[in-house]
């Protein structure tokens, strides 16, 4: 009996990470797209020399502005099936719960 208690106490404290790890950080805006609104940092094949160069997104339903480490702006639009960042020529895509933006490039943005 005291094995059968002791594994359902385990098996209650396990369930809350559980369930922690399963949520979905993306909010939706009003128009109905992921809100990847935010300052990022760059942590792969990053524009600007060095690691960890600021970036940002600027967001108005699924049209976006991107301002990356170096300070070069493009222009976007975020769809059902990913990100057009039009000035760049790239393709990227919304990542682990809207905390990461990979580009076509190789380079990723990790939301401060």
């Amino acid at each position: 009996m005291k094995i059968k208690i002791s594994m359902l106490c385990v098996a209650l404290s396990v369930f809350p990470l559980l369930v922690q790890a399963g949520t979905n950080n993306c909010t939706i805006n009003e128009q109905g797209f992921q809100n990847i609104s935010g300052e990022y940092v760059c942590t792969t094949a990053c524009s600007a020399p060095g690691f960890g160069g600021r970036a940002f997104i600027n967001q108005q339903g699924n049209t976006l502005k991107f301002i990356n480490g170096a300070g070069s702006v493009s222009s976007g639009t975020l769809t059902p099936y990913g990100i057009w960042v039009v000035d760049w020529s790239l393709n990227a895509t919304v990542a682990n719960n809207c905390q990461e933006i990979i580009f076509s490039n190789n380079s990723v943005w990790l939301r401060k």
